[in-house]
């Protein structure tokens, strides 16, 4: 292999190693931003959800799911 082929093929390993972080990345935003929508549905069913700080917010989440019940229920969808 020449020094040349060797050069390219880091290239194209460096390339293929970016094109996977990317799409790694882009799924993560995908569901954070599904999640997110799911999370101010739910809100919206008391009230509407844009009159909540962010820090409102995250203490509704862990309220909601650190509650002994919603522990149970989380860890039997596991099984």
């Amino acid at each position: 292999m020449t020094e040349l082929e060797k050069l390219q093929l880091k290239h194209r390993e460096e390339a293929a190693r970016k094109r996977a972080k990317l799409k790694e990345r882009k799924a993560r935003a995908h569901r954070l931003i599904e999640r997110g929508a799911i999370l101010e549905s739910a809100i919206n069913e008391v009230k509407p959800a844009d009159r909540f700080t962010n820090q409102e917010i995250e203490k509704i989440v862990y309220f909601a799911v650190l509650s002994p019940a919603t522990i149970t229920f989380i860890s039997e969808l596991g099984q």
